[in-house]
């Protein structure tokens, strides 16, 4: 499959949201999607998001996904990536995911 950017969503240059990409494009390709970046360091998001300082983005496929795929997908995006520094939530029809490692609690 492949991973694409949504028209008008910017993707975060952080170096730490590669690993999180390509394990999100590897289970949205087992899952026979197209993986679409629909949210980076644009748009609005709750205080505290990490989405305007680049450590957190939204995924979505190309087709419908049901709520108890959703949970398969972030069950298995976590196995794949393997890496408690990272965090993912599957609500609201997409994926996402951030880089918080431990360090940042002191920040919070």
């Amino acid at each position: 499959m492949a991973f694409r950017i949504k028209p008008g969503a910017k993707p975060s240059f952080r170096l730490e949201m590669i690993k999180l990409r390509k394990a999100v494009e590897k289970v949205f390709t087992r899952h026979g999607m197209t993986t679409w970046l629909t949210s980076g360091t644009d748009g609005e998001h709750s205080v505290g998001s990490f989405h305007s300082s680049g450590y957190a983005e939204d995924y979505d496929g190309d087709r419908a996904v049901s709520d108890s795929e959703w949970q398969e997908i972030e069950d298995e995006a976590r196995k794949e990536l393997d890496d408690s520094r990272y965090q993912l939530i599957a609500h609201a029809g997409h994926l996402h995911g951030e880089y918080d490692p431990p360090e940042f609690k002191r920040y919070k």
